[in-house]
């Protein structure tokens, strides 16, 4: 099964000092980037990771390019799905510390849905294995949001607990607080 690291958002909410700042270049940790961390990490346990973006980044990897004007997470989708065989494990770049555990036990339901995302008081769609047939629905119907398609398919939640593992860096302050937990968890 292959990964697909999403980097294609916009990156409204991460400013410094009132700059726009894409995340994914972020430095994090020992890496450049924070999507050099993510591939990295991510290359760990998968023989095949793509970054999904508008355009390359200098990181040597790769890319499945959305050339659609839309910066939603289902513009991504399209060009992830087509590298299906038949599943695809999807992560948001700002989504580093999901675990392979949790990875693990996606992939366990994989026959159950379409789709199969975490849940706990939130729902992690982003975070998520997906299977190739779930692509005819995406182009066909064109839903609004991830959480309609979500539902068209007839996606499973998987429970986990909520824990720093499904922080999302969306903010500044997200992003100081994930180094910090970096920082604390590998003395980095």
């Amino acid at each position: 099964m292959p990964c697909v690291i999403l980097t294609g958002g916009q990156s409204k909410r991460m400013q410094i000092d009132q700059q726009q700042i894409n995340k994914a270049l972020l430095p994090f940790g020992k890496f450049s980037t924070l999507l050099a961390y993510q591939f990295d990490k991510m290359s760990c346990w998968f023989a095949k990771v793509y970054v999904s973006s508008k355009k390359p980044y200098d990181l040597q990897a790769p890319y499945l390019l959305d050339s659609t004007p839309s910066y939603t997470p289902l513009a991504g989708l399209v060009p992830t799905l087509s590298v299906a065989n038949p599943f695809v494990f999807v992560i948001p770049v700002d989504m580093p510390f999901v675990t392979f555990e949790t990875i693990l036990k996606l992939y366990e339901h994989k026959d159950k849905a379409l789709a199969i995302y975490p849940q706990s008081v939130q729902n992690f769609y982003l975070c998520s294995v997906w299977h190739k047939d779930a692509l005819a629905t995406l182009q066909q119907d064109s839903p609004p949001t991830m959480r309609a398609l979500l539902a068209k398919l007839g996606a499973l939640g998987v429970a986990v607990e909520a824990n720093t593992e499904f922080s999302n860096l969306n903010t500044y302050g997200d992003y100081l607080e994930a180094l910090q937990h970096l920082k604390d968890t590998h003395g980095r």
